[in-house]
């Protein structure tokens, strides 16, 4: 989408240009045509030829300033749209629980602050667990653990800027970071549906960690996916 806009406003460009230099020369060359001549010494032909000339420079002028004006109001507007816009980052690193060498880490990169933050993680096929809603991040946070995360074929997230008005998406997969665009009334949806304490990440995060601390053997992995994540 963004080199298709690149190419559309170089096109553009073009044309403005274009017609800049259309809307100076042909009435010139038609001046000259219909009356003839080379540069006179009279005041009065000079005024003549202003006079005819001045439509068309007036035309010119519009057609510059309207361009111009238009390119600041999109180049405003997209420096607006990257200060609002989050970002996040989701990483690999090591860990010191129980049975873990490794976890998930969640990490805001921006200065715009990311709410309404939502994980799920890929089970197999085309099987997800349910979206499960984090703490809003902001400048100076610290990085979230995403403890009750295992190896997953991907890791999507989806989130929106302070405003609510924009949405975003990542998918993790082969540990590259791929961007998607959530669909809105799903979005809408999982912001009202979340009720539960397993649906909040503190809860599950603490349901996770308790199974470290009991005496005896920690139910298997699955089982806990299967009762707090499907």
């Amino acid at each position: 989408m963004g080199r298709f806009r690149r190419f559309l406003w170089q096109r553009i460009g073009w044309i403005v240009s274009g017609l800049s230099i259309v809307f100076i020369v042909v009435p010139v060359i038609v001046y000259r045509l219909n009356f003839g001549g080379f540069m006179s010494d009279s005041k009065g032909d000079f005024g003549t030829f202003g006079d005819f000339m001045n439509p068309f420079l007036s035309l010119t002028s519009i057609i510059l300033l309207g361009y111009i004006s238009l390119q600041t109001f999109i180049t405003s507007r997209n420096y607006n749209e990257i200060q609002l816009r989050p970002h996040l980052f989701l990483e690999e690193v090591s860990s010191s629980m129980a049975n873990h060498s490794f976890v998930w880490q969640l990490t805001l990169v921006s200065e715009a602050p990311a709410v309404n933050v939502f994980v799920r993680f890929n089970l197999g096929g085309a099987n997800f667990t349910k979206w499960v809603l984090c703490p809003p991040f902001s400048k100076n946070k610290t990085p979230l653990v995403l403890t009750w995360i295992r190896s997953a074929p991907s890791i999507e997230l989806m989130y929106s800027d302070i405003t609510g008005q924009n949405i975003y998406g990542i998918r993790l997969a082969n540990r590259l970071h791929q961007p998607f665009s959530p669909n809105r009334e799903l979005f809408n949806l999982e912001v009202n549906r979340v009720r539960i304490p397993s649906d909040f990440h503190i809860d599950l995060d603490l349901s996770y960690r308790s199974m470290f601390v009991v005496p005896g053997n920690p139910p298997p992995y699955p089982t806990f996916v299967q009762r707090n994540l499907v």
